[in-house]
């Protein structure tokens, strides 16, 4: 009975279906955490970074084209009300800071403890710090830290660093 289907082979044949399924999720699922991990991490550049980008007439022209651009979109950064503002991959902080001192609710993220931490200290100089919640996982956990809608959400020099940028666009909608 070539080509005949009988009720027992079409549950074993569902059931190596559903098997196969169920591996190549798992499989999606550790290539995902993979994927995660192999995004750019600066712990490794974080103080050369800060002295050799920021820490120059480059990075000054940096910060003030970003800041600029972030004006002409953002207006309201200058209003009376507190925006909530999401920096993801906020690296050294300086905009985070900056808004968290115009009064903003400003919550940083970074994969780099290095760069965060150098952020930190910052913010404590600047007499911030402790207004400012602070993240420190892969923006692909990122939805398992925070809460709600943001205002604004801060992404610079973040994507071109991702393995697998597709889940941050959809994620940040």
């Amino acid at each position: 009975m070539e080509g005949v289907v009988t009720s027992n082979t079409s549950n074993q044949v569902k059931f190596c279906c559903n098997l196969l399924q169920w591996r190549d999720q798992r499989l999606d699922q550790k290539q995902k955490k993979s994927r995660m991990s192999d995004d750019r991490n600066f712990d490794d550049l974080a103080e050369r970074f800060q002295r050799k980008v920021y820490g120059s007439l480059k990075g000054d022209i940096r910060l003030a084209v970003l800041w600029r651009d972030l004006e002409e979109q953002v207006p309201q950064i200058h209003g009376d009300k507190p925006l909530r503002v999401l920096d993801v991959g906020a690296g050294l902080g300086q905009l985070a800071i900056r808004l968290a001192k115009l009064g903003h609710q400003v919550t940083v993220n970074d994969i780099s403890s290095e760069m965060l931490s150098i952020a930190r200290e910052s913010a404590e100089e600047a007499g911030v710090a402790g207004s400012m919640v602070w993240h420190h996982c892969p923006l692909q956990a990122l939805s398992s830290c925070v809460e709600g809608a943001y205002d604004v959400v801060l992404c610079h020099a973040v994507v071109e660093w991702l393995v697998d940028p597709e889940p941050l666009m959809v994620q940040l909608k």
